[in-house]
């Protein structure tokens, strides 16, 4: 049998992944998940009661250089990030949210998903989740797990094997109840949906809030996955436009599985910026304005 050098290649990667089982240190679920920042360095003096938000998935921030760029041409007062690396050697062992806060001036917070076995570097885990960036101080940062987890997939897997769990990264800045979602991968919707559930259940204490859910949702289809019905009847309305709302959003993907949602709020111009090299996702962006 002969194996084509693709093959090979991933081969080679998941040995040497494995070995970081006996070699890295030993995250817990507690490490992993907590939270870590600067949530209130900086106070913006923005006057008007208007938002410029982005949610994007930077693909671990490997191409540092290429993402910071993006983020400073976006210019937003809100960023939510998902795949972001701390300490992995993939994306050069530094902390992807605290550099990428210190390039624009922002305060953030970050919460790991996983710990990466075998990107370890040192006696530091390396890890992998999601970050919020803000002009605006950050308060009542929470990671909440879900409850649902594809774990076989990760745990088990030879190639990018992990401890952890997806989850929500939950905060209020800038007048506004945020959610960061990074949904399951693959083709689970039955998974993808318990999470989105465990997501709103965290919600509902409150729901009279001006509030942004957004994030990479790896959704099917529009036309079959089982989300948007659930996020719709929790209050939430797409804050994409139209012809957005049918643009891919991942170099992987025919269909969007990047959105902004929002509630008690009002949004414009909302659309998928077309950005190739720093991550195979686009970022996506809107503005939002709190409703009086």
């Amino acid at each position: 049998m002969h194996l084509t050098p693709a093959i090979a290649m991933f081969a080679l990667i998941g040995i040497f992944r494995l070995f970081g089982h006996f070699t890295d240190p030993r995250a817990g679920d507690r490490d992993i998940h907590r939270i870590i920042g600067e949530p209130a360095r900086f106070n913006s003096l923005a006057g008007d009661e208007s938002r410029r938000v982005v949610t994007w998935n930077i693909e671990y921030g490997a191409r540092f250089d290429r993402v910071v760029d993006e983020i400073r041409r976006l210019d937003a007062d809100l960023y939510l990030l998902q795949e972001v690396d701390v300490f992995c050697r993939r994306s050069g062992n530094r902390n992807v949210a605290k550099d990428l806060a210190d390039a624009i001036g922002a305060n953030w917070v970050f919460a790991g998903e996983f710990q990466e076995i075998g990107e370890s570097t040192g006696r530091v885990p390396a890890l992998t989740g999601q970050a919020i960036l803000s002009k605006h101080p950050i308060t009542e940062a929470e990671a909440v797990p879900f409850a649902a987890q594809a774990w076989a997939r990760w745990h088990l897997n030879p190639v990018q094997p992990r401890r952890g769990g997806r989850l929500v990264l939950q905060a209020r800045t800038g007048g506004l109840r945020v959610y960061n979602a990074h949904l399951e991968s693959g083709s689970n919707n039955a998974v993808r949906r318990r999470q989105l559930d465990d997501l709103l259940a965290v919600d509902v204490r409150d729901r009279p809030a001006a509030s942004l859910l957004a994030g990479d949702f790896n959704n099917g289809p529009i036309a079959r996955s089982p989300l948007f019905a659930a996020i719709t009847s929790a209050s939430f309305v797409n804050a994409l436009d139209a012809n957005a709302s049918n643009q891919t959003t991942c170099v992987h993907r025919q269909y969007p599985i990047d959105w902004i949602f929002v509630r008690h709020l009002q949004a414009a111009a909302g659309r998928v910026i077309r950005v190739d090299g720093p991550s195979d996702h686009y970022p996506v962006t809107a503005t939002l304005r709190l409703e009086k």
